[in-house]
């Protein structure tokens, strides 16, 4: 889980850790939008985050197929969210 900062965001692609952001400020809804559109994420907006949002997200993370591959490729990617 992050807030969806750069470093951060690059940290998790860079070691191919599917990420749930919750963005807080400036740039990090950008950050996690363009991880979402890569297949390594999911985010949860924090004014409207229930606990079942959050269990249901934390799941499709580890256990579906799509994001146990993206986290096995996204090393391979050229990750540049600037």
């Amino acid at each position: 889980m992050t807030h969806g900062g750069l470093l951060s965001t690059q940290e998790a692609a860079y070691h191919g850790v599917p990420i749930l952001g919750i963005p807080f400020f400036a740039d990090q809804d950008l950050n996690m939008m363009q991880s979402e559109s890569q297949g390594f994420a999911l985010t949860l907006e924090i004014l409207n985050m229930t606990e079942p949002d959050l269990e249901n997200k934390l799941r499709q993370l580890l256990d579906e197929p799509k994001y146990v591959l993206a986290k096995r490729e996204i090393q391979n990617w050229n990750f540049d969210l600037c």
